[in-house]
């Protein structure tokens, strides 16, 4: 039968909604019902005011179903299922909707896809929360869904994983897709770990800043790997950039291990020679792990106050060791009216931000540990005596709680810098001479304090930091070039402070070589985008002049040249950033916003800078994904096998992070208008993430 179909109210393809054809879910719509939907048998011939109810909410149903309108008998409409093409009558006042419900609930299909979508949620939802296969053979969760979609078959755990595995493989070939196609500048972090299976795991994250001016970072690989030593390292890293296309990295963040040097020269020699894939001979890939740095010059000071820490860790281990001293710990701080909010903490001795938020919290607490200590003769004895590997230091004296309370105060600013340095959604290579700085003024200012203890401890960790990052040279300079290109501080900020800290002389010299490596990555950028004049090919010079367009042969190469001789001597482009004056200093000031802002205003300076902001200065991220892979393969799952954990922990970053973008977007290299951007940024902060 020949049939009109009407305008549809959703895609004919459209997946089955999360309101299903059961009566329990959700059948509520928001939108109204159009006037396509309407019979058109009952619309008067002249315009009369409409009585029909106006904003009558449309079923659940059609967005299953496309409403069709026969030629022979138009007044009795028909709809055609978007699944098994089954028609079904949808009269207003004979059939309604329930002919429709009741197709769906036997419509194999639509059961099938939707078995297929709850499939994929669980599998979601299995991944994202690091759960066990086993949840799906629990009798809470099954019954959940069993309420929720009472016709879903659960399947085995055994099916569940497989799913997971396959979900792994999907995401990564479409994510291999959109790497190969926006075929980015990546900045790796890698670390090693052991875990409960006593199995060596490598972990790499990529780095990068997409074309929408977005920070990605991205866990590539995490594999099972024979030993720690540096060539197996940078043979896994190679093997890492072949598979997944990656043929130009800038830097590569690792810890101070020295086997990293050896991974990082293997790494560096093969890629020597790939012509515009090596930026300055890579003689700044190798970045070293700032909180690695800042976390042994701390250690170097805490060695001072050993025992003061001591003394502390053991009376908070004293307290937390039996439920019922805690109890009464916390009953005598109700007493004093002190929060138990941000309670005792125990630290992790090779952790000095932990020993630092011990300490703080401990001091919270001072008066009430002194009570305990006239009214508890037990403590007076554990604190004394030497068990259990630990040293019997006594109790606290006021010395040792004053010394607690001046290192309190003084590590809070190192505490500070490191959670600064150790972000990885946001890009952090631009804050580094900033807190460098930071670091280097709080130094000097307690090196010449009247406290002899702080005192001595300053000037340790003083020689501790001259030999990291005393001499300015040995830093890595595209740290420096990365605060050049922070619109708030620039080159001049770079110079005045060099000039402060180490004379005219030597902070000249500074700001020579920043400005130079800035200058010859800027012709290194430039030569990447030359386009040369198209060769004249002989069949074409033999061709008349009257049938040549006589202007095209005139100025045809106009342009071209016009590019070329702009880019030879485009550092003007560097000129015109630099002589500009500085943005303030604003709290939330967004520097990947003001670049893509002005990506049009400095073409070839926003290239680099999209590509050396990207830079991580720690191996934090490695350590978040260790973390989150302890929780995956804790001792209750420890027999999970490498290639299982590896889809499990890259499927969840995967999961987690917002898709690269993939087609061209031309409002990015446009010069639109530049409050867009910032109405674009509002709009992605306020979207609220799907569960």
């Amino acid at each position: 039968m020949d049939e009109i179909s009407s305008t549809p109210t959703t895609n004919i393809g459209s997946c089955p909604s999360s309101g299903g054809p059961s009566n329990r879910l959700d059948e509520s719509v928001s939108s109204s019902r159009s006037p396509e939907h309407e019979d058109p048998t009952n619309q008067p011939e002249e315009e009369q005011p409409s009585k029909k109810r106006k904003n009558v909410c449309k079923s659940f149903v059609w967005d299953h179903f496309t409403k069709i309108l026969p030629v022979v008998k138009p007044e009795h409409p028909e709809a055609k299922c978007h699944y098994c093409k089954a028609k079904v009558g949808c009269h207003p006042e004979h059939h309604g909707t329930s002919g429709m419900r009741s197709h769906l609930k036997r419509c194999l299909p639509y059961l099938k896809q939707l078995n297929q979508l709850v499939r994929r949620w669980i599998v979601e939802f299995l991944i994202m929360d690091e759960m066990p296969f086993r949840t799906v053979q629990r009798i809470g969760f099954r019954k959940l869904v069993t309420r929720l979609e009472p016709r879903f078959k659960m399947p085995t755990r055994y099916t569940i994983m497989k799913d997971c595995m396959e979900l792994y493989i999907e995401e990564r070939t479409k994510l291999k897709e959109a790497i190969v196609k926006e075929s980015p500048r990546v900045c790796f972090t890698t670390n090693t770990w052991t875990s409960v299976q006593n199995v060596n795991y490598m972990c790499v994250i990529a780095h990068f800043i997409d074309r929408r001016w977005c920070l990605q970072k991205l866990i590539l690989y995490f594999r099972r790997i024979t030993n720690h030593n540096g060539a197996t390292i940078g043979k896994e890293i190679e093997e890492c950039m072949n598979f997944w296309g990656i043929a130009k990295i800038l830097t590569i963040t690792v810890d101070n291990a020295t086997n990293n040097d050896t991974t990082i020269e293997q790494v560096k020699k093969k890629q020597l020679g790939g012509g515009a894939n090596v930026v300055c001979k890579h003689n700044f890939i190798h970045m070293r792990c700032a909180a690695h740095i800042l976390n042994l010059i701390i250690h170097e000071g805490l060695k001072e106050l050993d025992d003061s820490v001591a003394k502390i860790r053991n009376i908070i281990k004293y307290v937390k060791s039996s439920p019922q001293r805690l109890a009464g710990f916390k009953k005598a701080a109700s007493d004093r009216f002190i929060s138990e909010r941000n309670f005792l903490q125990m630290d992790v001795p090779t952790r000095w931000n932990s020993t630092y938020v011990m300490l703080e919290r401990a001091e919270k607490f001072r008066g009430v540990f002194e009570n305990m200590l006239e009214e508890d003769e037990n403590l007076v004895m554990f604190l004394n005596e030497d068990d259990h590997g630990r040293k019997g230091l006594g109790t606290p004296s006021f010395e040792d709680w004053e010394h607690i309370r001046q290192l309190v105060k003084f590590l809070k600013v190192f505490y500070e810098i490191t959670l600064h340095i150790s972000g990885s959604k946001y890009v952090t290579s631009n804050a580094f001479f900033e807190e460098l700085a930071r670091i280097k003024f709080h130094l000097e200012t307690f090196t010449t304090c009247s406290d002899i203890l702080l005192c001595d401890m300053a000037k340790r960790m003083q020689s501790k930091y001259d030999k990291y990052w005393g001499d300015l040279r040995k830093v890595n300079r595209l740290l420096f070039v990365a605060a050049v290109l922070d619109p708030r501080f620039k080159l001049i900020s770079l110079e005045y402070w060099a000039i402060k800290n180490f004379g005219k002389d030597r902070g000249m010299d500074f700001t020579t070589m920043v400005r130079d490596t800035l200058e010859t990555m800027f012709e290194e950028y430039s030569g990447c985008v030359i386009t040369q004049p198209a060769q004249t090919s002989g069949s074409q010079s033999s061709v008349s002049m009257d049938e040549m367009n006589i202007e095209n042969q005139l100025w045809g190469g106009l342009s071209a040249y016009r590019q070329q001789q702009n880019l030879l001597n485009n550092k003007s482009e560097v000129e015109r950033y630099l002589i500009e004056d500085v943005e303030p200093k604003v709290p939330g000031f967004d520097i990947l916003l003001w670049w893509k802002v002005n990506s049009q205003k400095f073409q070839i300076l926003s290239r680099i800078a999209k590509d050396v902001l990207a830079i991580p200065i720690s191996t934090v991220p490695c350590e978040s994904a260790f973390s989150t892979e302890g929780q995956v393969l804790d001792p209750f799952r420890s027999s999970l096998a490498p290639c299982t954990v590896e889809g499990l922990i890259c499927a969840q970053n995967w999961l987690h992070v917002d898709p690269i973008l993939e087609e061209d977007d031309a409002e990015v290299d446009g010069g639109d208008d530049p409050l867009s951007y910032k109405l674009d940024i509002e709009i992605e902060n306020l979207r609220i993430p799907v569960e």
